[in-house]
């Protein structure tokens, strides 16, 4: 019986695929995995869609959202970008900054 000529260049083409695509998988684990990769992820914010916020928050009200939501190294970004803060917002900046802080060193010990 007779192949028709597609069926006989789309075996070699279907195995070369199944052979390619785990390699981009790997290749991206590979970079994830690097040394100097390990030594920097502490240090990068978390990877999460972004978050919305109302029109009129403020930094410091984005930097409480962030920290409420879990985003601790964002919140303490957000936190380390404020400038000129009134009087009334120090404690409160204070408490955003050491809940996070708090949160991350739970984090590390384990």
């Amino acid at each position: 019986m007779a192949q028709h000529p597609l069926c006989r260049v789309g075996l070699p083409v279907l195995v070369a695929l199944a052979c390619v695509a785990p390699g981009a998988a790997f290749a991206d684990d590979l970079v994830r995995n690097s040394v100097p990769q390990k030594w920097i992820d502490p240090f990068l914010p978390e990877q999460l869609p972004d978050l919305t916020y109302p029109p009129y928050f403020n930094d410091l009200d984005k930097a409480k959202a962030q920290s409420f939501a879990g985003r601790y190294k964002q919140s303490l970004l957000t936190l380390a970008g404020l400038k000129d803060l009134k009087a009334e917002q120090v404690p409160v900046a204070a408490m955003v900054r050491s809940k996070s802080l708090l949160a991350l060193a739970g984090t590390r010990r384990r």
